[in-house]
């Protein structure tokens, strides 16, 4: 009798922008994540932990570790692609759709070109604007309307708490599977930790 041969795991590199977005995508590889199924790499954007990153830094990151099963880099709408050229070749873009790839802002490019094919690096992108608006939208909160605001609430809501902590507390499977229905970017998120 042969050996029974192991199934092999998927692999998974993530690029986050930021240490918010690290710690919420903790809380989701502890409730989604199947260790035994998944092997899964973080990059932070080094030095930039918590003031945000450069977009084209961020997915030049992914691109290089497009090698991957899956590959994704989580970033803010407010951020933009300076080059959109490397991003456009990993993609395949062809040469007539070049033109509408390069006009169409960061928001809509995984949506508009990417989203039934899922191409890598898959792009997830906070909207709007950013990551605490996202966090506020899972949460049930609602969005303030200037960015000085929006980028306090989250704090505001955690009030001193560990991040890490405050999302164990607050947020379940069930709450992120309801959320996840209404909030294109969070199942984005969650699908990259699932067997398929």
């Amino acid at each position: 009798m042969g050996r029974k041969q192991r199934k092999r795991k998927i692999t998974l590199y993530a690029v986050l922008e930021g240490q918010r977005e690290r710690f919420f995508f903790k809380i989701l590889e502890e409730l989604y994540l199947d260790k035994n199924s998944i092997s899964i790499s973080v990059s932070l954007d080094k030095g930039r932990c918590s003031g945000g990153g450069d977009a084209d830094t961020l997915i030049n990151t992914a691109i290089c570790n497009n090698d991957r099963d899956r590959c994704f880099v989580w970033l803010d709408e407010d951020k933009e692609i300076k080059n959109k050229k490397s991003l456009a070749q990993a993609w395949n873009i062809s040469e007539e759709r070049i033109e509408s790839f390069n006009n169409t802002p960061l928001a809509k490019l995984q949506t508009n070109f990417n989203a039934k094919n899922k191409k890598r690096p898959t792009l997830i992108v906070s909207q709007p604007r950013s990551v605490e608006s996202f966090i506020l939208k899972v949460l049930g909160k609602a969005l303030p309307s200037d960015l000085k605001t929006l980028k306090n609430a989250v704090g505001g809501i955690i009030k001193g708490k560990d991040e890490l902590s405050f999302y164990r507390d607050n947020l379940t499977k069930e709450i992120l599977d309801e959320k996840r229905k209404t909030i294109p970017e969070l199942n984005l998120l969650i699908s990259m930790l699932e067997c398929d």
